[in-house]
């Protein structure tokens, strides 16, 4: 899941996404990668022991980190701090996507919800993704930050596939039109 605005309901749309997932009797981890904002934890009502943060400054394996969740969910906290990986070296990026494949058959689906916008974090992450959720509202600058994220992410990996989802529209048919814009 990503967005290129903040407030358009990415993190509560990818935990209900999940959430649904997992009532439809699959295996999930949703994994908060909004680094420094994660919100997933506090959506579920949750106090992580561990974060990805501390998973890094610890040498913790992502199993370490992995937090049980509602019906089943496990999910995978970014912690508040983070704002730190930003500035560390390709080590620890190294060390982050190792972990994250060490997941690799052990869900049915891994879902990354990443913070609003195109930092060289998200896009890495977004680039990582097997398929792209891109959440936007009907609102003009969320629709063109939303075109701006298609275009950078096309323009990396072209044919990844991105779903867009129109969240907070008043009709089908705007939604339709908001999507169509989208997937010029």
């Amino acid at each position: 899941m990503t967005s290129g605005k903040g407030g358009v309901g990415k993190s509560n749309f990818a935990l209900n996404f999940a959430l649904c997932l997992v009532r439809q009797k699959r295996k999930v981890i949703i994994f908060d990668v909004d680094l420094g904002f994660a919100n997933i934890d506090v959506l579920l009502g949750r106090s992580p022991r561990e974060s990805i943060a501390t998973m890094l400054e610890k040498d913790l394996s992502i199993a370490d980190i992995m937090e049980d969740g509602p019906e089943g969910l496990k999910f995978i906290s970014g912690g508040t701090g983070f704002s730190e990986l930003f500035h560390m070296g390709e080590g620890h990026l190294a060390k982050f996507f190792n972990e994250l494949s060490s997941l690799h058959g052990e869900a049915d689906f891994i879902i990354l919800d990443t913070g609003a916008g195109l930092s060289q974090e998200n896009l890495r992450f977004i680039l990582a993704a097997d398929d792209v959720i891109l959440v936007t509202t009907p609102e003009p600058t969320s629709i063109t930050d939303a075109y701006a994220v298609v275009k950078m992410v096309t323009l990396k990996k072209r044919n990844i596939p991105i779903k867009i989802l129109i969240n907070q529209c008043t009709n089908e048919k705007k939604g339709n039109r908001q999507q169509q814009i989208l997937k010029r």
